[in-house]
C-alpha cells in the first residue's frame, strides 16, 4: 500500500484519462450491456444523488439540510450497513420527495439470517439494494442466498453488480500482496463504485442528473486503517486522487461535515452505538467451522 502513496505522481499523471476511459466504458455498459435498462432510467430521472458514507459522526449544518429540503428529486445512496446512526434523523433533511437505494456487498449488507440490516425509511420510496456478489459466493449466492434473501425480505428488489464491470473497467491495474508469492488484484471500495456509476449516470442522453454529492467522504487515516478490514485490497491512494480531481472539476460535490480527529469504527461498533443488536452475514461467514 505504501508504494502506492510514494507513487502518488505517476498516478496522478494518468489520473484523468482513466476517468475519462471509466465513464465511457461505464455509459457504454448502460446502453449496450445487459443491465436493466428500466432501472438505469430510472436513477437517471433524479435529479440529485447523494452518496452517505459511512462515517460516524457525519453531520449536517441548517444550511445544508436546507438545500436538500429544496432539491426537487434527490436520491440518498447508502453503502452496507447504511450509516445507523445518521438514519435517525432523515426526517431533518429529507424532502417528500426523496427516495433512497442500497449499494453494497452481499455478506455486508444483510444479517446471517439474510434479513437486511438496513431500514428503509417509512413514507419513501426504496428503489431496493445493487449488489456485488463476490466471485467466492457465486454458488452460494445461486443455489442458498438469493432465495433467502427474497423470503426474509418480500417486495425488496435486489440486483447485481457485474462483477468483471466493477473488477475491469472501474479499477487500474494494481496488484496486492496476500501472502508471500501470491498476488491479487485490487478491488474498488462501494463508496468509489457508486461515485464512478454516479458520473457515468449524469452523463446519459436524457438524464435530468444535474448534481452528485458526497456525504462524509473523507478517507482519512483514521477511516482506512481502523475502519476498513483488509485495506490492502484497495487502492486507497487512486480513490484519494480521483475523488480530489471530481471536487476539483465539479462533478461532485461536498455535503456535510466530519470531524478528522476523531477514529472512525467498524460496522460492528457503528452499529452497536445505534442500539442495533445485529451481526453482518460477513462475520458469521469468517467464523471457525466446527
Amino acid at each position: 500500500m505504501l508504494d502506492r502513496y510514494f507513487a502518488r505522481f505517476e498516478i496522478f499523471c494518468g489520473l484523468e484519462q482513466s476517468l475519462q476511459e471509466l465513464q465511457n466504458r461505464l455509459r457504454y455498459e448502460f446502453v449496450y450491456g445487459a443491465s436493466d435498462a428500466s432501472f438505469i432510467a430510472d436513477l437517471s430521472s433524479f435529479t440529485d444523488i447523494i452518496l452517505v458514507s459511512n462515517s460516524l459522526d457525519i453531520s449536517f449544518s441548517d444550511e445544508e439540510k436546507g438545500c436538500m429540503l429544496a432539491m426537487k428529486k434527490p436520491l440518498f445512496v447508502y453503502f452496507n450497513i447504511g450509516n445507523p446512526i445518521l438514519c435517525q434523523a432523515r426526517e431533518e433533511f429529507y424532502p417528500a420527495s426523496a427516495s433512497e437505494l442500497l449499494i453494497g456487498s452481499y455478506q455486508h449488507v444483510v444479517d446471517e439470517d439474510h434479513r437486511l440490516i438496513f431500514q428503509p425509511l417509512i413514507g419513501h420510496r426504496f428503489l431496493g439494494c445493487w449488489m456485488r456478489i463476490e466471485r467466492q459466493w457465486h454458488a452460494d449466492w445461486r443455489n442458498v442466498w438469493k432465495d433467502a434473501f427474497d423470503h426474509a425480505n418480500p417486495d425488496v428488489m435486489c440486483r447485481e453488480l457485474k462483477e468483471a464491470l466493477m473488477i475491469e473497467a472501474l479499477y487500474p491495474l494494481s496488484l496486492a500482496s496476500v501472502r508471500p508469492g501470491d498476488s491479487v488484484k485490487r478491488v474498488p471500495t462501494i463508496g468509489a463504485i457508486a461515485i464512478a456509476l454516479a458520473d457515468a449516470l449524469r452523463e446519459q442522453p436524457g438524464s435530468l442528473l444535474r448534481r452528485v454529492w458526497a456525504a462524509g467522504f473523507s478517507l482519512s487515516p483514521s477511516y482506512i486503517f481502523e475502519a476498513c478490514f483488509g485495506i490492502n485490497l484497495h487502492d486507497f491512494p487512486f480513490e484519494a486522487l480521483a475523488l480530489e480531481s471530481r471536487i476539483a472539476n465539479g462533478t461532485v460535490r461536498i455535503i456535510g461535515s466530519t470531524d478528522s480527529a476523531r477514529s472512525e469504527l467498524g460496522a460492528r461498533k457503528h452499529l452497536s452505538i445505534a442500539g442495533l443488536s445485529v451481526e453482518k452475514l460477513n462475520r458469521s461467514l469468517r467464523r471457525p467451522k466446527t
